[in-house]
């Protein structure tokens, strides 16, 4: 669960970053 939860947030970060330079 945790690892699933690791991937969620990394996932998020990686999306939130590109949007922020669209």
């Amino acid at each position: 669960m945790l690892r699933e939860r690791g991937s969620d947030q990394e996932r998020d970060s990686l999306l939130l970053l590109p949007r922020s330079q669209v």
